[in-house]
């Protein structure tokens, strides 16, 4: 009867073993989906990938091919008046990244002001999240509802337990398992996982986890915040000076409600 007992004892060490290596994450590539509705309800649609290891993580937007050149589109809508809007919506699509060293807690990150590019330097804030007994499927994992206010936003994330690494699509992180879906509270952006892939080779990992070599300039935070405040309104006075009367005008800016608050809602 010992050596029955000692046998058993043996084969489920083993077991949980080999459970515990299956689900060991090195490193990691996500493609999300992200959804911009702006308020005269134009949707753009891009694939992001978020690139991650132990300590560092590297989020890049705006994937789809492109240059640092910006664009113009243009959409007819008609309000509840029959009133026919023509707008002009301005963006830039220089690829923008968001990389992070969660050891050091410092952010580095590319974005647009206007027709301007600038590289930033910025601290991770820790995000309050609270956590709910509520939890839905998104594709084949059980997630767990979380929300948080954030960089005056209020965010509601969906995430996996089963996949035990602690980030997010942008900046969103902190969870104990990795996030698949966010949006914030207007429903203006929205972020869904579509593939993932761990435990990639070592060499991808590592050329993707560094900042680009064409990364020349970085500035502090203040410089950005000053940018922002003075960019946006030359940008929409240049810009609506082309347009003819009666034209709607939608710049980057505009994707938030003021745009005074770009700083604290954007980045």
């Amino acid at each position: 009867m010992k050596n029955k007992i000692i046998l058993i004892f043996f084969f489920m060490n083993i077991s949980g073993y080999g459970i515990a290596q299956e689900y060991t994450i090195q490193n990691g590539k996500i493609a999300y989906e992200y959804q911009i509705t702006n308020q005269t309800g134009v949707i753009t649609n891009s694939i992001n990938n978020l690139y991650f290891s132990n300590d560092l993580t590297m989020f890049i937007s705006n994937t789809e091919k492109g240059s640092n050149m910006s664009s113009e589109s243009n959409k007819d809508t008609v309000d509840s008046m029959g009133t026919i809007r023509k707008t002009k919506i301005i963006r830039n699509s220089l690829t923008k990244f968001f990389f992070i060293n969660n050891r050091t807690k410092k952010i580095i990150f590319r974005t647009s002001v206007g027709m301007e590019n600038y590289t930033v330097r910025d601290t991770l804030t820790p995000i309050s999240w609270q956590l709910y007994q509520e939890f839905k499927q998104v594709g084949e994992y059980k997630c767990q509802k979380a929300t948080a206010p954030f960089r005056g936003r209020i965010y509601t994330v969906w995430f996996a337990k089963e996949i035990p690494v602690p980030y997010g699509p942008w900046k969103l992180n902190g969870l104990p398992g990795l996030i698949l879906e966010a949006s914030d509270h207007k429903g203006k952006y929205q972020y869904r996982a579509l593939k993932m892939q761990f435990n990639i080779s070592k060499e991808e990992i590592e050329t993707v986890l560094a900042l680009p070599k064409d990364v020349k300039r970085i500035d502090d935070m203040n410089v950005y915040i000053k940018a922002i405040q003075n960019e946006c309104e030359n940008t929409r006075s240049r810009a609506l000076a082309s347009l003819p009367k009666g034209a709607t005008l939608m710049l980057d800016c505009d994707d938030l409600d003021k745009t005074r608050n770009r700083t604290q809602e954007s980045f």
